[in-house]
């Protein structure tokens, strides 16, 4: 594949391409009835933490499943700047502070704090969505890589893609089979060895399947 892919999920042992586009869902609910009606055999792509911004959904015109990324572009790629940062630096630093004082006073009631922060970078250069891929992947191949095309989302998203990778697998289904494993706080490093129960929770199948991201 010489062109970015609308959607791609990478794990440790398989790769899930989809290559073209048939049809592109902004609405869930279009995007579940298409399933149920069996007008789409599968439905890829992210959602959105906000429920009331549109979704990037897409049925691809062919999915192809391998054990490893394609040989994608691996090449230099254009500098890159900070070009904001969300909450600013000096924001961050009095929310860390509030938060290990909450966490330290005696009659506090909180157990965790969770603090986040983005930094948006401006490269000098279009940036190829696979090499970034390939780099995050190769980082910790232990990780969940994934590649979404949001144009579905609207004209605001025209060309832009969704790259990432996450050490976290939220929730995985195959068959009657459903396999959680979210965590936090998680360093870098050796990939992390859950252990098997001896049972597993098990719902009836369903016929059709969709694979999400939230973004």
């Amino acid at each position: 594949m010489n062109r970015e892919p609308p959607f791609a999920l990478c794990g440790p042992t398989r790769t899930l391409i989809a290559d073209g586009v048939s049809r592109r869902y902004c609405d869930v609910g279009a995007a579940q009835a298409a399933l149920r009606s069996n007008q789409a055999p599968i439905v890829l792509g992210a959602l959105p933490f906000d429920l009331s911004s549109p979704a990037a959904l897409l049925t691809p015109r062919a999915v192809d499943v391998t054990h490893g990324l394609p040989d994608w572009p691996t090449g230099p790629l254009p500098p890159v700047r900070v070009a904001a940062a969300l909450p600013p630096p000096g924001d961050y630093r009095d929310r860390v502070r509030r938060a290990r004082d909450q966490l330290a006073a005696a009659d506090n009631p909180l157990r965790k704090v969770v603090l986040a922060r983005a930094l948006e970078l401006a490269a000098d250069a279009p940036m190829d969505a696979r090499a970034v891929l390939r780099r995050l992947v190769a980082a910790d191949p232990a990780a969940y890589g994934y590649l979404v095309d949001l144009s579905a989302a609207g004209d605001g998203y025209a060309g832009v893609a969704l790259v990432g990778a996450s050490p976290e697998l939220l929730v995985a289904r195959s068959g009657d089979r459903v396999e959680c494993r979210p965590f936090a706080g998680r360093p870098r490093g050796p990939p992390i060895r859950m252990p098997t129960p001896p049972t597993a929770p098990r719902w009836p199948p369903r016929p059709r399947t969709g694979t999400s991201i939230s973004w």
